[in-house]
């Protein structure tokens, strides 16, 4: 894996993985060989990990749908149209509800 990537920040919406990739106590954890070769890769990549809520990663979803259709990796010049209404939300200051559970 030599892409020249170095120091990227990895967002994730799910706290349980983040948690997991940061603590340096697994034990026995079922998935234990998993999240240590991952830990591993990001420490190589001089990379972190972050927890953010589901509603900051609107964009990230949308980018892999599209990505999904594609054949090729590419780079936008521009806002492409599957965004332009996330981009406008963002503009326009709009707030979305968010489901928090308290344990």
């Amino acid at each position: 894996m030599n892409r020249n990537l170095k120091g990227i920040i990895v967002e994730t919406d799910s706290r349980v993985l983040t948690k997991l990739l940061q603590d340096d106590n697994l034990g026995n954890h079922v998935l234990c060989n998993v999240i240590t070769d991952c830990k591993s890769t990001l420490q190589s990549l001089g990379s972190e990990v972050m927890h953010i809520f589901r509603q900051a990663n609107r964009y990230a979803g949308a980018l892999a749908n599209l990505y999904l259709a594609q054949d090729d990796i590419f780079l936008f010049s521009f806002v492409p149209n599957c965004l332009q209404h996330l981009v406008l939300d963002d503009a326009m200051g709009k707030k979305f509800p968010r489901i928090m559970s308290f344990v």
